[in-house]
């Protein structure tokens, strides 16, 4: 939040630019985790995945199936 209120305060397109680069590299490596988290720990893991969100916890749990 503050890299994105920094880049609207600065008002310039290369503020924004940097914004995304910095949002993508971040989210590749939350994916990289995720898979060695997947690996470590399996089944378990993987039920704490589907319960929770990818960045931010999920405001509602999802209904089972």
């Amino acid at each position: 939040m503050a890299l994105f209120g920094t880049a609207l305060w600065v008002g310039r397109y290369w503020a924004l630019v940097a914004l995304a680069m910095f949002l993508a590299g971040f989210a590749r490596k939350a994916k990289k985790e995720e898979a060695f988290l997947a690996q470590e720990f399996g089944p378990v893991f993987e039920e704490h995945k589907r319960l929770t969100g990818f960045f931010l916890p999920r405001l509602r749990q999802r209904s089972e199936m």
